[in-house]
């Protein structure tokens, strides 16, 4: 198997906040660990599907200016949707600031 990663950025002001957020919403469904500079959260591998063979790991990091996201997946599907479901989480909890999307780049 195969690891893939993509990091995701976004130029924001209060990125903490959202991690918060996340971390909030997540916790009663995902493996979430709280850090000083953000968070990792843990997405379960699904047993019998095999676009999902191992848990995929986030791992967010929030600076004065900067949100950022470093996700590692085992298929090219977990990890296309795994940046949609962070991207339309971040987007819903930033609805007031106008919406917000990462900027997604392999590594």
């Amino acid at each position: 198997m195969m690891l893939l990663a993509r990091n995701g950025t976004a130029d924001v002001q209060g990125g903490q906040r959202y991690i918060k957020k996340l971390c909030k919403h997540w916790a009663h469904k995902l493996d979430v660990r709280p850090t000083a500079e953000g968070a990792t959260i843990v997405f379960p591998k699904e047993a019998d599907d095999p676009d999902y063979p191992e848990d995929a790991i986030a791992i967010f990091r929030a600076t004065e200016s900067r949100l950022e996201v470093h996700l590692t997946a085992f298929t090219p599907t977990q990890l296309e949707a795994l940046c949609g479901v962070i991207d339309d989480h971040l987007d819903r909890f930033a609805f007031r600031e106008g919406g917000l999307r990462l900027v997604w780049a392999p590594v």
